[in-house]
């Protein structure tokens, strides 16, 4: 399915495959700052990241702020960082997904987690802890999720730093 942009009072939400027939101008027109959530998005084709580059390089002034960016968008963003906007002012995440695993029933578990909830602590990141829903044991983050680091350097997701 084709992407379908749907626009309610600020809050852009995105559904669907990112391809050659995205349409993406839902914010081409707004002023002050938006919140896209991409949790729907299920793929990226090449050109479909062509698209989403201009969409990206029509924000002008605008602030966005991504929310629930799915792996398949995390993925993308780290191999084409300029998919987060323009240097001068790149989006903001507030959650992204990440994927945790149980250790004790081995159920991989995808998860949103807020920004506000990762810290960076001696050069890693540090992922909340979560438990479990089918056998209530604590579960550890897979290891490619510490890529999400990279989105700190790139200023596109802010968090606290401990010692």
């Amino acid at each position: 399915m084709p992407v379908s942009v749907s626009n309610d009072k600020g809050a852009v939400t995105f559904r669907g495959a990112i391809d050659d027939s995205a349409q993406l101008g839902a914010i081409s027109s707004m002023t002050g700052s938006v919140t896209i959530n991409l949790r729907g998005v299920t793929s990226i084709s090449s050109l479909g990241a062509r698209k989403y580059l201009e969409f990206v390089n029509s924000w002008r002034s605008l602030k966005v702020t991504y929310e629930e960016v799915p792996h398949v968008l995390v993925d993308a963003f780290l191999m084409l960082p300029s998919l987060l906007g323009p240097q001068e002012n790149t989006a903001q995440i507030s959650s992204l997904q990440v994927a945790y695993k149980c250790p004790r029933c081995k159920e991989p578990h995808d998860l949103f987690v807020k920004a506000e909830e990762l810290a960076v602590k001696q050069g890693e990141l540090v992922f909340p802890v979560r438990v479990c829903p089918i056998c209530a044991g604590y579960l550890s983050v897979e290891d490619h999720a510490s890529h999400a680091l990279e989105f700190v350097a790139l200023g596109a997701l802010k968090v606290k730093t401990i010692k």
